[in-house]
């Protein structure tokens, strides 16, 4: 009997059609296209009254919807403004706190900070470090400056049910080695009040489930804020310790 040896070749690879390779490589170049845009967006571009803060390129992409879904999906999103600090107030730490009030009289305020403690991954961390630096430095222009706390407000009304009130963001200051040596409790804590600063503050108004803000025009808790002996120097038209 004569062997076939045809029958001991492996089948023959069989390679996609045309149309799903060009859907792939289409599929591969926008990947790497967003992977580009995340890349070169770290640079920060955007000039406010204190300094760079943000993207623009990044800022102009938010207009290409399907774009911008695929980077938050891949939380490239986000540029993280990692710059050589220039000793202003941008370049001090800065959270968002937000106190919830409701409808019941019984029930307790609910405060939020963003961000919040030890909160992980670390990279959510320093992504919400970005969204508090964003919201400070926009501070000052009239036009901007509700953008960010209004849609942080929404979203936690909404979330909670809540039915008003308040939203501030806070600068905190760094101690000087003389601070922190000190034997006065209160100066040598790093957490004191003395070195935090409220540079903005909102009354969350709720009617009819639509969200509002009313702007304080003297935040409440402007604590003084000292470094080395020296007051550390306030935005303009902020009110003064």
């Amino acid at each position: 009997m004569k062997h076939d040896s045809t029958l001991d070749e492996p089948p023959a690879a069989q390679w996609p059609s045309q149309g799903v390779r060009t859907v792939v490589s289409l599929l591969l170049f926008v990947h790497l296209f967003a992977l580009a845009i995340a890349m070169t967006s770290r640079a920060t571009t955007v000039e406010t009254e204190f300094g760079p803060a943000g993207s623009e390129l990044l800022s102009r992409m938010r207009d290409v919807p399907f774009l911008m879904r695929y980077l938050q999906f891949l939380e490239l999103d986000e540029s993280y403004n990692n710059a050589w600090t220039q000793g202003g107030p941008l370049d001090s730490d800065h959270a968002i706190e937000v106190v919830l009030e409701f409808k019941d009289p019984r029930a307790d305020q609910l405060t939020i900070r963003i961000p919040a403690d030890r909160l992980w991954p670390p990279l959510r961390e320093e992504r919400y470090r970005s969204l508090a630096l964003t919201a400070a430095a926009l501070v000052g222009n009239s036009q901007r400056e509700n953008i960010l706390p209004q849609a942080i407000a929404e979203k936690l009304v909404g979330e909670h049910g809540a039915t008003g009130g308040t939203i501030r963001i806070r600068r905190h200051f760094p101690q000087s080695p003389q601070e922190a040596a000190s034997l006065d409790d209160a100066v040598a804590d790093p957490n004191s009040d003395r070195y935090y600063e409220t540079v903005y503050e909102a009354r969350i108004l709720v009617n009819d489930g639509d969200v509002s803000l009313l702007k304080s025009e003297s935040p409440g808790t402007a604590a003084p804020a000292a470094t080395g002996g020296a007051t550390v120097p306030l935005p303009p038209g902020e009110a003064t310790p």
